[in-house]
C-alpha cells in the first residue's frame, strides 16, 4: 500500500478587501498550484527522482498542459485594466 504524504502550510497575507472576481482568481491559482504540486510529486516519488531540475525536465509538458487549462477558466473572469504607474 502506498504511503499517504500529507503537507499542509498556513500562508496569512494582508491585503485591501477584495472583490468576487479577485478572491476567484486566487482561489484558482492555488487550485492550479495544488495539482502542479500533485504532477511534480507523484513523478518524483513514482520515478524515485529528488533533483528539482530532473522532475521538472520530466513534467514540463504535462504542467504546461494544465496551466493552459487554468488560463482557460480565467481568462472568462471579467479584470479590469489597472492604469500603469
Amino acid at each position: 500500500m502506498p504511503e499517504t504524504i500529507k503537507l499542509t502550510k498556513t500562508i496569512v497575507l494582508k491585503s485591501r478587501p477584495l472583490t468576487k472576481t479577485k478572491i476567484k482568481i486566487i482561489e484558482n491559482t492555488i487550485e492550479m498550484y495544488k495539482d502542479v504540486l500533485s504532477i511534480a510529486l507523484n513523478f518524483g516519488l513514482k520515478n524515485k527522482r529528488k533533483s528539482h531540475r530532473k522532475i521538472r525536465e520530466g513534467i514540463y509538458e504535462e504542467i504546461k498542459i494544465t496551466i493552459q487549462n487554468y488560463q482557460l477558466i480565467t481568462s472568462t473572469l471579467p479584470l479590469k485594466m489597472l492604469p500603469l504607474e
